[in-house]
């Protein structure tokens, strides 16, 4: 599934719109043709998380939230508690980074990330529950929510993750013709490319990953 990830934090939500993708959502034949695809695309949110005796202080959503639930600190060696609220905000912000410099997000690349806050942590391994389709989904703007009182520790080892996706307002996106031609000479080309202009500032706005995280 490919992920439309917003690299851009001075475009407001509501502008990014995507129409060339089918089926066109009001266009489309509600008998016979898949959910619609046209849609707007929007920066990720990101609350900063905050533990007390290693529980969420409120609700939180993003995907600082999303590492604390899912990522064993230290797990690839000899760690098996969850990030530190600090540590969880700080790997975040890195792959923010990465994102919004329109770099790859594969696991090795994800771990060598995390592995900077905390050595030898990483996704979908030493007991993380994290995966690179997880955090596409997140920055793709889909909604992950821990709740507030959310037990992330006990006893020196990670809980199992307390939130999920909020699918109410998520729609995937589908490989398919009609996204490969935005991609590359569509909307969406017009949109990753430096040349985008957005109130007189020219830079891309939009980066296209794989599943695997790679840049399309």
């Amino acid at each position: 599934m490919p992920h439309l990830c917003v690299r851009r934090t001075d475009i407001p939500k509501g502008v990014l719109q995507v129409l060339d993708l089918w089926p066109n959502t009001s266009q489309r034949n509600s008998v016979i043709d898949p959910e619609g695809q046209t849609r707007y695309l929007s920066s990720p949110t990101h609350d900063s998380v905050s533990l007390t005796a290693f529980a969420t202080v409120e609700a939180y959503e993003g995907l600082g939230a999303y590492l604390v639930d899912n990522v064993v600190a230290a797990g690839v060696g000899a760690g098996t508690g969850a990030f530190t609220a600090t540590q969880a905000n700080t790997a975040a912000a890195a792959l923010l980074v990465i994102m919004r410099a329109g770099g790859a997000l594969t696991e090795a690349l994800v771990n060598t990330a995390l592995s900077v806050v905390v050595a030898t942590t990483g996704i979908a391994t030493g007991g993380s529950t994290g995966s690179v389709a997880g955090l596409l989904k997140v920055l793709s703007n889909g909604r992950y929510v821990v709740p507030a009182g959310a037990l992330v520790e006990a006893g020196g080892n990670k809980e199992p993750a307390a939130g999920d996706f909020d699918e109410t307002y998520w729609k995937p996106t589908v490989q398919s013709g009609a996204l490969e031609i935005s991609r590359l000479r569509g909307q969406l080309a017009a949109m990753k490319a430096a040349t985008f202009v957005y109130r007189g500032t020219a830079a891309a706005a939009v980066v296209v990953y794989g599943d695997d995280g790679s840049v399309l």
